[in-house]
């Protein structure tokens, strides 16, 4: 249904009438509320032409207005990286009304060999998720009546290869422990907890000793620590299945006692007291949540080093 906006402009001699039509989706009574909605909007000064609304123009404003509201800051941050470096040096200046999925296929093709501008080649997951925030974004762009339908479902992202995972054999798991102990006791007790319980990283250092029963053997995975440019926060899992129990190996509790122990010593030493059941189970040195990217980067150079026989 076409909803008719005018505005004028008028002079001494002569009065000007623009008349301007959207598409509009919907019932009589539905299209009746958004005209007065695009009138209120013309009258305000806020209305905004969609012939005239750029790729740029509308990622920015889905990305501020929409993705701050509805994902993880995380999410977010991802998101705008992807959208600054990989969509709007391409496709940025062209109008949202123009573009096809032909153009998202050149983009992807693009990305694969020369990467964002003045970078290097793309794999086949990055541009993956590039397809992903499009996908989303535009099928926002459709829903709200910028275009007529979402380009990003009429394209493939492209295939990623399929790589083989080397899985450690267990006297290799050992070994590798058996160094780690003597490395790192730290990060020996992640890896045996890890082991034992599945945790991902951000539960890891989310970790407190109050989701552990040690005369249970029972652990509680409520929290995840999410790691952004903004900082460091604590969240609850996406699902109800990310909030789950799980009972631990006798070996698994017997290196958690170890570890407690070993906790309170150097807060006694330090004069801090003993911990308490809302303390972290895996902190930083200076007792402050330990960041996931942080702890990524000492298992690797523990690795390392291990691999190196230093």
């Amino acid at each position: 249904m076409g909803a008719e906006i005018r505005s004028g402009h008028r002079s001494r001699h002569w009065q000007a009438r623009i008349t301007k039509y959207q598409s509009f989706k919907g019932t009589k009574r539905e299209a009746q509320i958004e005209l007065v909605r695009l009138m209120d909007a013309v009258r305000r000064g806020d209305y905004i032409d969609p012939s005239k609304v750029t790729v740029a123009e509308f990622l920015d404003r889905w990305e501020k207005d929409w993705a701050a509201n509805n994902v993880s800051p995380k999410t977010r941050e991802r998101f705008a990286q992807l959208i600054t470096h990989q969509v709007q040096p391409h496709l940025g200046n062209m109008l949202i009304q123009k573009l096809r999925a032909v153009h998202l296929s050149e983009l992807y093709g693009r990305l694969l060999s020369n990467g964002r501008v003045g970078g290097g080649a793309l794999s086949a997951k990055t541009v993956g998720h590039v397809h992903r925030c499009l996908r989303r974004a535009f099928g926002h762009a459709a829903q709200w009546g910028l275009i007529a339908q979402n380009p990003a479902a009429l394209v493939h992202p492209p295939r990623v290869r399929q790589t083989e995972i080397e899985i450690l054999r267990q006297n290799e798991v050992e070994a590798m422990l058996a160094s780690l102990r003597s490395r790192n006791a730290l990060l020996f007790t992640i890896a045996i907890v890890a082991l034992g319980s599945g945790l991902r990283r951000g539960e890891l250092c989310a970790l407190r000793w109050s989701n552990i029963d040690l005369e249970s053997r029972t652990l509680r995975v409520e929290q995840s620590i999410e790691q952004t440019r903004a900082g460091l926060r604590f969240k609850a899992p996406k699902t109800k299945h990310g909030l789950r129990s799980m009972t631990l190996p006798p070996s698994v509790i017997s290196e958690l006692r170890a570890h407690w122990r070993a906790q309170n010593e150097q807060r006694l030493a330090l004069g801090l007291g003993r911990g308490s059941p809302d303390d972290l189970v895996f902190p930083a040195w200076d007792h402050q949540p330990l960041m996931p990217n942080t702890l990524s980067r000492e298992w690797s150079r523990a690795v390392a080093a291990i691999g190196g026989g230093e």
